[in-house]
């Protein structure tokens, strides 16, 4: 199927769920403004990846297969609704967390990660829409350092919201399971990077974590 449609798809119920919680969830719970808080913080980063990263990026998309939009649809599902639900019924924050180390720290990791991640996601873009003929090495921001700067970023996002929600559950599971899906796939694409470019590909560039992995 078209690789944007089914991008969308499998995104949408980590952007819907979060908001429909919003309406079904305990009061109490939302009445909480560090609750609101990380639930925003969650829901803008859903909404770029939702409704501005296919338009924004994935212009001439290569398509994708069913299988891949259902199982990535499940998760976003099972995911979606452990986050939001957390945050709209149990968690329970007092006001001065919003002045706490982890949670300034959290704030400032989260929206770092995410602007690497957008900014990667630039980067990448431009090298499809250049119109040179077959791949290019990325350039520029935290392509300086490693291969894949974009799950760079989006690690470096869910490790600070997992920080800023003091490393609650659903939160660090959350941050693993990103580690776990993103961590092989930056190795294997760095050695492909190395493979296809030979010398000319950075020999200091690592996979996706600086200096280290």
């Amino acid at each position: 199927i078209n690789g944007r449609i089914g991008w969308i798809v499998q995104e949408s119920p980590a952007l819907i769920l979060p908001i429909s919680n919003v309406y079904v969830g305990d009061k109490a719970a939302m009445q909480r403004s560090v609750n609101q808080v990380l639930l925003a913080f969650y829901i803008v980063h859903y909404v770029n990846r939702t409704l501005i990263y296919p338009f924004s990026v994935m212009r001439g998309s290569k398509p994708t297969t069913t299988f891949v939009v259902f199982l990535a649809f499940v998760y976003n599902i099972i995911n979606g609704q452990i986050q939001s639900r957390y945050l709209t019924r149990y968690a329970e924050y007092e006001e001065s967390w919003f002045i706490s180390p982890l949670f300034v720290l959290g704030v400032f990791l989260f929206f770092s990660g995410m602007m690497i991640n957008m900014q990667s996601d630039s980067i990448l873009s431009k090298l499809r829409k250049s119109g040179e003929a077959g791949y290019q090495i990325p350039r520029g921001g935290m392509f300086r350092f490693v291969s894949c700067a974009n799950f760079l970023g989006e690690m470096i996002e869910w490790f600070g919201f997992a920080m800023a929600s003091n490393f609650h559950l659903p939160a660090v599971s959350f941050f693993l399971f990103t580690v776990a899906n993103l961590a092989p796939r930056a190795y294997y694409h760095h050695r492909w990077y190395k493979q296809y470019f030979g010398d000319k590909y950075p020999a200091r560039r690592t996979a996706v974590i600086p200096y280290v992995f």
